[in-house]
């Protein structure tokens, strides 16, 4: 027998067939039976009957599993054979750089790999998704440490301003000595960044998970897209 399905039908198909045969063995089925020789009936069926019921479900079972292996035979093929066209994978390089990230040709199959294990589902493979995150989470972290650094020099200018300035002899200095003062350590105690790679000003890390986000969802669409318009022929 030959069919002609589209890839996303074969992905139907197949799940259709594991819910079948779910529903076959949870509906009175058996591989064997028993009688008692002067009773030979099991059941309201008798021992003839029973063979011949037995003997259709297993069928059932049989064709069942030929044609899922079937499918299964045709979409390794086809996802291994057929190509589309998707971005380049954002590399944090290029993303620090301002590139913007191209397209190539691959197959449906390092497609799904591609999806996959930057999603993290994958055994052997990191997520990347959650790689990046942890790599947003820093910058933030980096990002709100200036605060400290903002506090830690106002205190720094207050303990040296009483130092200099103590109250108690306030008569002895004017409010523009002071001011001048504090002028001058407010610039000495001023907070500098080090950021060789600006990413504040280019908010790469932000760019570069929300670009990983973008490409598992094209990868989705285009996915999509090619197993509903790529016809998949199945013998068996």
């Amino acid at each position: 027998m030959v069919e002609k399905l589209t890839i996303s039908q074969l992905i139907a198909a197949d799940k259709e067939i594991r819910e079948e045969i779910e529903r076959t063995l949870a509906n009175d089925f058996s591989f064997m039976s028993y009688y008692l020789k002067n009773k030979p009936f099991v059941g309201a069926r008798s021992a003839e009957e029973q063979e011949e019921h037995i003997k259709r479900n297993v069928q059932k079972l049989k064709d069942l599993d030929k044609r899922r292996n079937a499918l299964n035979k045709a979409k390794v093929k086809a996802n291994s054979e057929t190509t589309l066209v998707v971005p380049c994978v954002p590399l944090f390089e290029d993303i620090l750089a301002g590139k913007e990230p191209g397209t190539e040709e691959i197959t449906i199959a390092e497609a799904i790999n591609r999806k996959y294990r930057l999603n993290g589902r994958m055994r052997d493979d990191a997520n990347i998704v959650d790689l990046v995150s942890k790599m947003v989470r820093q910058y933030s972290f980096d990002f709100q440490n200036k605060d400290v650094y903002d506090k830690k020099a106002v205190a720094e200018v207050d303990k040296e301003l009483a130092r200099k300035f103590p109250a108690e002899s306030k008569n002895s200095w004017s409010q523009a000595q002071y001011d001048e003062a504090k002028k001058n350590l407010v610039a000495e105690t001023e907070v500098v960044r080090i950021d060789p790679y600006d990413i504040i000003k280019t908010d790469a890390i932000n760019k570069y998970y929300n670009a990983i986000r973008k490409y598992i969802s094209e990868i989705d669409t285009l996915l999509s897209q090619v197993n509903a318009s790529t016809i998949v022929e199945v013998e068996y």
